[in-house]
């Protein structure tokens, strides 16, 4: 009997402990059911998140560094370029002011060296003998004789002679700048006498003379103040194929004296 009780005690035991809490093994299906049914949502903390380094938005300390980096490597690349252009024109510019320099240094000494053997043609200019201005009508005439003779070691060949008088309020005055005479002058209403024979002349060869009537217009009195110049230029052509001009001038006292005007542009040599 006793152990019939405890047979049916430890039968009873084991259907507990098999069969359980009703309520717990609902939940325990109703959890499985859940966990089985449901679909998986994970859910993020962004709080926590830490940001990607790929973002669009945000880019990392590093990024900027090397942009500026970069900006001033140009910097410092278009600096250097513009220093060297500065060095390479001021190279230039020094190459060039020494080639101008040493170009007028060997056209200085070129000059002396033309100088040295071209032709020098002197004119000189007089009355004919006894004679000096002489008063017909309203105007003022003379017989000039010209001689020309050649001071240079080489010869010239000389194509062109001009003489002109002229009655003249102005004083010629040796400081002052003045133009020297234009010849040929068409259509102003003066006179002058021209030679266009050509002759040769050699250094030591005897002057080569001519004679020239030339008149103006006026008459010269100490009253009325004007004065008389006897003016003009020999043309020529020396060895080194160059055309070339000397000025001659003389004003004109008590009619009969002729008198060498000392300014440049009466007594200049091309």
């Amino acid at each position: 009997m006793m152990l019939k009780r405890w047979a049916i005690v430890a039968v009873l035991s084991l259907g507990a402990v098999a069969i359980g809490d009703p309520q717990d093994n609902r939940n325990d299906h109703k959890e499985v059911a859940k966990r089985d049914l449901s679909p998986t949502i994970t859910t993020v903390d962004n709080s926590t998140r830490q940001p990607e380094a790929n973002s669009s938005t945000e880019k990392p300390p590093e990024s900027h560094a090397g942009i500026e980096w970069s900006n001033w490597a140009l910097v410092l690349i278009g600096g250097a370029g513009v220093i060297t252009a500065y060095c390479t024109l001021r190279r230039i510019g020094q190459q060039t002011k020494a080639t101008r320099i040493a170009a007028e240094a060997a056209l200085k000494q070129a000059n002396h060296m033309v100088a040295a053997e071209r032709a020098w043609i002197m004119a000189e200019a007089k009355f004919e003998h006894g004679g000096g201005l002489v008063r017909v009508g309203d105007e003022t005439q003379a017989i000039v004789e010209l001689s020309i003779l050649n001071a240079g070691p080489t010869p010239a060949w000389i194509y062109e002679q001009w003489v002109q008088l002229k009655v003249s309020p102005e004083v010629i005055m040796s400081r002052t700048q003045y133009q020297s005479p234009q010849f040929p002058f068409v259509g102003e209403g003066r006179f002058a006498h021209v030679n266009y024979e050509i002759h040769p002349v050699t250094q030591g060869q005897s002057p080569i003379t001519w004679k020239a009537y030339i008149r103006d217009k006026g008459i010269p009195t100490e009253e009325n103040g004007l004065h008389v110049y006897i003016f003009g230029v020999v043309r020529y052509r020396d060895v080194f194929s160059s055309s070339r001009e000397t000025y001659f001038g003389y004003s004109v006292k008590a009619n009969k004296r002729l008198e060498r005007i000392p300014n440049e542009a009466y007594n200049k040599h091309i």
